[in-house]
């Protein structure tokens, strides 16, 4: 510490960039030598988490000292990362602030319990941070996790138009942390709907999601007011999966048809955050979410479910989806979600060998016009195999023809892939008759981050 003390003493005055990865314990050196003079300081990061892996989030907040007015001193201030210690939102942080991220590790979960919000602020804090905001009209980049301060009650109105902040330079928004005050914040922020927006919020094991349905409508107003303000149509992805609870992830690929490399943006990321391994995908709210999330030409759609809470088959998801006329290439995993599609697949097909218009619904044929398939898990026995090749051959004659047919991890009737190999132009399935293909799941939110690729 005295070190670091001696360092920062003699260059803090001209001192552009600080970075400090180390002890906790150095919190309050920093921020009593930030109070003194930093007036060229440009970027501050500080990143204490690795003394942080066995503590929640309560006890760091009560044993972190926050940098307090330090940073309302340095007016050419316009990047700070905290990773492990919050702000104070007393102070003021500077008018020429463009990113801001603050960052406490994410509490560990039992199981099938809720994630403890932190509680240790002020009761004023919310509005102070409200106040904070609105004094960053420069503000491009606001990434908080696990450190929301909790509206009072007293304040719990709603905003109006005319008294949200206004942050019209602001393109990534990530608030990881409780859905009251998640909802809280995107209604108090006037959000430009060309933003990318993450939201990473714990609910109740039993509500399965249906505790965060508040937020929907802003989800709705968002991408309206998107597609509304689109000049060029981009391609469109759409991933849904349960690793982690409900995670609903939207992207497009860059409309630029000149360019070589087409970079994908990401424009959602949505985590409704429970055991769904438990408790199982709530059909209901998967379906609200997309309805709000109304993207067009989605044209990629990736669906990986390891459970449906809601009776029956499962095969009410492909109903829920069908809207997205316009997808090309789609992905299913896991045996629940792959199953229910072939179910789904198999009903379309008519029941003749030669089909007419007479036994074919061309509007009941789901994804029109897909052209790749691609499954992991799963088993297609004789008769499953039977049904999606007549399905293959009605789509050459009545919507796009599937070209791909491809997957791991599935179960496959040895007599019936000739068959599925004359279906398509391109078959490609690794049988594995010992598993059903359903791996580890990954964690998309890092803990500590609040940080997504965008």
């Amino acid at each position: 510490m005295d070190d670091l003390r001696e360092v920062m003493s003699n260059h803090l005055s001209h001192l552009g960039e600080l970075t400090f990865h180390g002890s906790l314990e150095a919190v309050p050196v920093i921020t009593k030598l930030l109070n003194s003079s930093a007036p060229v300081l440009r970027s501050l990061d500080v990143d204490v988490s690795d003394d942080l892996t066995e503590w929640d989030g309560r006890r760091i907040t009560l044993s972190t000292p926050p940098l307090t007015s330090a940073v309302g001193r340095a007016s050419q201030l316009h990047t700070i990362r905290l990773k492990g210690c919050r702000l104070s939102w007393a102070y003021p942080l500077g008018y020429a602030l463009k990113h801001l991220t603050i960052a406490l590790p994410r509490p560990e979960l039992r199981r099938g319990s809720v994630c403890p919000t932190v509680t240790a602020f002020s009761p004023i804090a919310f509005e102070n941070m409200i106040a904070s905001l609105r004094a960053m009209p420069n503000l491009e980049t606001l990434h908080m996790a696990h450190c929301l301060p909790t509206r009072s009650l007293a304040s719990s109105s709603a905003f109006s138009s005319q008294s949200k902040i206004h942050l019209p330079k602001l393109t990534s928004l990530q608030l990881f942390g409780d859905v009251g005050t998640c909802h809280d914040i995107i209604q108090a922020v006037k959000i430009p709907f060309t933003a990318y927006v993450g939201l990473s919020m714990p609910t109740k094991p039993d509500s399965r999601g249906e505790d965060c349905l508040a937020i929907l409508p802003f989800l709705e107003a968002h991408f309206s007011g998107r597609e509304a303000t689109v000049l060029e149509p981009a391609q469109r992805e759409l991933e849904i999966s349960d690793g982690s609870g409900l995670t609903v992830i939207a992207r497009e690929l860059s409309p630029r048809k000149s360019a070589i490399l087409q970079p994908k943006t990401t424009l959602l990321y949505l985590n409704f955050r429970y055991d769904a391994e438990d408790h199982g995908i709530n059909l209901d709210v998967m379906r609200k979410v997309c309805d709000a999330v109304s993207l067009r030409r989605v044209e990629t759609l990736s669906v990986e479910v390891t459970k449906f809470h809601d009776q029956g088959t499962g095969q009410t998801w492909v109903d829920h989806l069908r809207k997205y006329e316009a997808v090309q290439d789609l992905s299913a995993s896991r045996s629940a979600t792959v199953m229910a599609l072939f179910r789904s697949l198999g009903q379309t097909s008519p029941s003749t060998d030669d089909p007419s218009p007479a036994t074919v619904d061309r509007e009941s044929i789901i994804f029109p016009r897909l052209k790749e398939l691609f499954v992991a898990g799963g088993r297609i026995d004789a008769m499953c195999a039977q049904a999606l090749c007549s399905e293959f051959d009605m789509r050459r004659t009545w919507a796009t023809a599937v070209e791909s047919f491809e997957g791991v991890g599935c179960e496959v009737d040895p007599a019936s892939i000739p068959l599925l190999r004359a279906s398509v132009c391109e078959y490609n399935i690794d049988s594995d008759p010992t598993g059903d293909g359903d791996g580890e799941d990954t964690e998309d939110e890092q803990d500590m981050d609040g940080e997504g690729s965008n």
